[in-house]
């Protein structure tokens, strides 16, 4: 299966007077938050640095405060929350901008906090923003657009808990917000930012099946991957024939030796579903090896084996 390729694109968004930005910030929301708390530019940089959130260009913060700065209340109210923050006073709020949230609970909590080190807690679960592996699997199924039931049972398949639906939604909804991103904005996101601590994560699995991703976070059973190889098979065969109707002369003993590679495959496969979950496993050591290592060696790692562990390797 070829994966997709990886284009770049431009995105901003904002608006000054008659001009209209596209921004790419999947962390806007928590940003406006911090914005309406006071936090002034150097704060809301130290805070994403130290939560390593998704990188942010100065200009799009820019642009973000562009846009909260939007009516003069509202520029009033920041720059005396600015001073209240730095006192430790208590916070001037608004109902208009309260309204702009969803969690408005949130909003409620974030305002409340004489300190920008409390945010956390008032947020969500602080085990969940600072674990990079619930992070991981987290913002991968949204980028991949995971089935909400696959989700919930391969998070308690990984994690051996249950997920609140609610800092479910929180979590997307202030610090991964891409549901409205089309492909071309989700190929910049993965492109753009090669720093990203889950950038090659995201390399890995976007464009690829949904088994592909289950077997890359080692929550495929093997009759999942035994399915999908037989819907290999299928295509093949089904593509075989036709071209054998269409020109037998351009059906090259190359193609056909692939075909019959995959039949011996899937025919070795059907009896034995535990060599479906043996070779499953063989994504689990490309998953550990991404933690560590440098994106040079984990390209060349990737490619070396990507034929041996993304799809169900024949018996020697």
């Amino acid at each position: 299966m070829k994966k997709k390729n990886i284009s770049k694109a431009v995105s901003y968004t904002a608006s000054r007077g008659n001009v209209t930005l596209d921004l790419m910030v999947p962390e806007e929301k928590f940003i406006k938050l911090l914005i309406y708390r006071g936090c002034r530019r150097d704060e809301i940089k130290k805070i994403l640095r130290d939560l390593n959130l998704y990188p942010l260009a100065a200009s799009d913060l820019e642009a973000i405060i562009v846009k909260c700065r939007s009516t003069k209340e509202i520029r009033k109210i920041i720059k005396e929350n600015q001073s209240k923050l730095a006192a430790g006073e208590t916070l001037h709020t608004s109902e208009n901008v309260r309204k702009e949230f969803e969690f408005p609970e949130v909003f409620d909590s974030m305002m409340k906090l004489p300190k920008n080190s409390d945010f956390l807690q008032a947020l969500l679960n602080e085990q969940i923003i600072t674990n990079s592996d619930k992070r991981r699997f987290l913002e991968c199924s949204i980028l991949f657009a995971l089935p909400s039931n696959r989700f919930i049972s391969g998070w308690k398949k990984k994690f051996d808990k249950e997920l609140d639906e609610t800092e479910f939604k929180q979590f997307r909804y202030y610090f991964w917000n891409i549901e409205n991103y089309n492909q071309n904005k989700c190929e910049a996101l993965i492109d753009d930012h090669p720093e990203y601590q889950f950038h090659v994560d995201f390399r890995y699995i976007y464009g690829f099946s949904l088994v592909n991703f289950l077997s890359y976070f080692s929550i495929a059973s093997p009759e999942e991957i035994l399915n999908h190889e037989r819907k290999l098979f299928e295509t093949e065969e089904a593509a075989r024939d036709e071209r054998f109707d269409r020109d037998l002369n351009s059906y090259s003993e190359k193609m056909d030796l692939q075909f019959i590679r995959r039949k011996k495959r899937y025919n070795k496969l059907l009896p034995h579903l535990e060599k479906a979950e043996y070779w499953s496993k063989k994504l689990e050591r490309t998953f550990a090896r991404i933690v560590g290592k440098t994106r040079y060696n984990l390209t060349r790692d990737l490619i070396k084996n990507r034929k041996r562990v993304t799809w169900i390797a024949e018996d020697d």
